[in-house]
C-alpha cells in the first residue's frame, strides 16, 4: 500500500501512528448509540442500548468461536473403560466377605 507523499516518511513512526486513530472508534460509536437511545427513553434506553449492544457483541463473538474453533475432542474409549473399571470394582466390593 502506497502512502500519500505528506505521510510518505521513512521510519517506524508513521506506520505505527496510522491504525491508532482506529482505536477510538468503538468508543465513537458506542458514545452515538447511547446518545440515540438517550434521545429515545431517556436513561432506560441508554442502559438498554448498552445492553443491547453488550448482548449482541456476545452473540457475534460465540458465532465467530464456533465456526472457527475445532471439534470437540471425545474419548468414547476412555469413558467406555472408565465405566467398566467402575463396574468391576462395585462387582468386586460386592463379593468380598464382609466381616
Amino acid at each position: 500500500m502506497a502512502l500519500p507523499p505528506r505521510l510518505a516518511v521513512k521510519g517506524r513512526t508513521t506506520h505505527s501512528r496510522l491504525p491508532h486513530p482506529a482505536t477510538n472508534l468503538p468508543i465513537v460509536c458506542m458514545t452515538f448509540l447511547d446518545g440515540r437511545g438517550y434521545n429515545l427513553a431517556g436513561v432506560t434506553g441508554r442502559y438498554l442500548t448498552g445492553a443491547g449492544v453488550s448482548i449482541a457483541a456476545c452473540l457475534l463473538l460465540v458465532l465467530v468461536l464456533r465456526r472457527w474453533s475445532p471439534a470437540p475432542h471425545t474419548a468414547p474409549v476412555v469413558l467406555d473403560a472408565v465405566a467398566e473399571s467402575a463396574e468391576q470394582g462395585a462387582r468386586e466390593s460386592r463379593s468380598e466377605p464382609s466381616s
